[in-house]
């Protein structure tokens, strides 16, 4: 039968044959990965995929595949991840990926050449909690800003569980996530955090974010031991926030055990009453159910994982909601503020007026392209390793982007900027041959100018990537006029890929291994003459010149069981 490959990119293909009969179900199964060119093939994250739609259809008509999912459709493996051009977390907060998917992602754009592409939204940037994280590593953009002025103060409190189950790592990420939220406050605002294990231990008193290294040397001192009881810590918190003068105040809870019993609902609400907003982590064998009651009562924001990693995303994105001052909303026009490819054709008066943006700072090393009015970045694109970044703070949907969407040039901007971070596929010059043995994967490349002239001396840049996360440098060795070899062990790996590169001429081939099945169940191989020589199976000389073997068996059972018969019959016998 025939497949179809309507989708370009690299695509993992598995077949499996299930017969009636089967001796050996080891070789049922074979895997590849298929390689197919064709139109540019782009992932979009959206929590609310629909809302994409008017986009999606405009690019399609760009001559691009596009794939809206939602916000938990991120592949789990960078093999499935690399099928994709170019990626866009259009409303994709970071809570709602592991601390694997995002370190992927940065691998897919220094390592594999990738692109990737932020657009703003309540769940982008800082507000995302992508503060610090591997995506915002290879953004243009980063999350922190200077409060404005006129922004009303914020007074927070941390209350962390410190408790016997958190030792190790929780506890160490949870300081993490303490000081990353500092560092987002502005000298304006002030912060505390309060311990607790069987009882409170206040770990710092509210204290200006402007002393910032005394703050963060408090958050050291913090260490799991003891018990569960948040309650205490609650009111300690509560007596801090509202001994403070600040124009917002706000507590963020974690906890990762079940508390002592205590009226926490009537705390919240006496919190709420104060003005004092509440808002719960929920992390691992936590009351999930008494957090999510304590957020909803407080007016806040309840999170929930298993996974101590994500912490400190949802810190800094519980951190920046509570600023209230990262997002603008206002009719803004486009100021172009850059030369590139991308904004070939267009200049500032054909550009439409944005709704609202979210407050980023543009990196040193990124190349502005837009701002706003204000002198706020609105799309900056930079180079990171082999791929491109690319941030555009604020959206293309109905909220902030209506003015771009009702644009008749709305699409073939946005393609002709998409393009401008795709993954360069151009590997004409190179020819590469992989072939493996038991042991390593090898590969011999051939490498050639536009003329057919074989070029030597060049510098290469080869890493294999194996499934695990676990990156190898690979030798390339030259062995004649414009011929290479490298290999890279396999060490019983189901699946490698290795990305080749010449760094003198910027070309890339990625090749990828999948594990076949052992060679001794190959069953329908070619037969070496030498076996075939053989004469066939007589199963008659099987047992030529064997002597007979006579085996005596015992008739005691049937003499028994005529016995037995015999008696039957002869009661009936005479009954009758």
């Amino acid at each position: 039968f025939d497949v179809d490959m309507t989708t370009p990119g690299a695509s993992h293909w598995s077949a499996e044959l299930v017969p009636d009969q089967d001796h050996f179900p080891i070789n049922n199964v074979a895997s590849t990965t298929v390689n197919v060119r064709g139109r540019p093939r782009v992932l979009v994250l959206h929590r609310k995929p629909q809302v994409l739609r008017a986009l999606s259809r405009m690019l399609e008509e760009q001559e691009m595949t596009i794939e809206v999912r939602g916000q938990y459709g991120l592949p789990e493996t960078l093999e499935e991840i690399a099928g994709f051009d170019a990626i866009v977390l259009a409303d994709m907060p970071a809570t709602s990926l592991t601390v694997r998917q995002m370190q992927m992602l940065k691998r897919y754009v220094t390592d594999l050449g990738g692109g990737l592409l932020m657009t703003g939204s309540e769940n982008s940037f800082g507000l995302g909690g992508y503060y610090k994280t591997p995506v915002e590593d290879v953004l243009p953009l980063v999350s922190r800003f200077e409060k404005e002025k006129d922004k009303p103060s914020l007074a927070m409190v941390l209350v962390i569980d410190k408790s016997g189950s958190m030792d190790g790592m929780p506890i160490e990420l949870a300081r993490q996530a303490a000081k990353a939220a500092v560092e987002l406050l502005s000298p304006r605002d002030s912060i505390a955090v309060v311990g607790f294990d069987h009882e409170a231990q206040v770990i710092c008193e509210m204290t200006s974010a402007a002393d910032r290294e005394s703050v963060q040397a408090a958050i050291d001192s913090l260490i799991a031991s003891g018990g569960t009881y948040m309650y205490p810590a609650m009111v300690v918190a509560k007596e801090m926030l509202e001994a403070t003068p600040a124009k917002i105040r706000h507590m963020i809870c974690l906890s990762d055990g079940m508390t002592q019993p205590a009226d926490h609902e009537s705390l919240a609400e006496e919190l709420a009453d104060a003005g004092i907003t509440v808002s719960t982590v929920a992390l691992g064998e936590a009351d999930k159910q008494l957090l999510a009651s304590i957020a909803e009562i407080g007016h806040g924001r309840y999170y929930e994982t298993n996974d101590p990693a994500n912490v400190p995303q949802i810190f800094t994105k519980e951190t920046m909601e509570a600023t209230k001052s990262a997002i603008k909303e206002d009719l803004y026009g486009c100021v172009q503020t850059g030369d590139h490819p991308i904004l070939a054709g267009y200049t500032d008066a054909e550009l439409p007026f944005t709704l609202g943006y979210v407050m980023t700072e543009a990196k040193p090393t990124a190349q502005l392209l837009l701002a706003v009015e204000t002198g706020d970045p609105l799309l900056a694109i930079g180079r990171y390793g082999l791929g491109t970044g690319m941030a555009y703070t604020s959206d293309l949907t109905d909220k902030w982007g209506g003015e771009w969407l009702a644009w008749d040039g709305c699409g073939k901007f946005w393609a002709q900027a998409i393009r401008g971070v795709l993954r360069n596929n151009s590997v004409d010059g190179m020819q590469v041959t992989a072939r493996s043995d038991a042991d390593q994967w090898h590969f011999d490349v051939r490498r050639t100018a536009d003329d057919g002239q074989p070029l030597n001396g060049l510098r290469w840049d080869a890493v294999a990537l194996h499934e695990s996360g676990q990156e190898q440098s690979l030798e390339v060795r030259e062995v004649g006029l414009g011929r290479f070899e490298a290999s890279v062990p396999i060490d019983g790996r189901e699946r490698i890929t290795v990305r080749l590169r010449d760094a003198d001429h910027d070309k890339t081939s990625v090749q990828h291994f999948n594990r076949p099945y052992p060679t001794e169940y190959r069953l329908a191989q070619f037969t070496p003459p030498a076996l075939a020589a053989l004469p066939p199976l007589d199963r008659a000389t099987i047992v030529t010149e064997i002597a007979p073997h006579v085996i005596r068996h015992s008739v005691a059972e049937y003499a028994y069981f005529g016995a037995l018969v015999c008696l039957v019959a002869s009661v009936l016998l005479r009954r009758v």
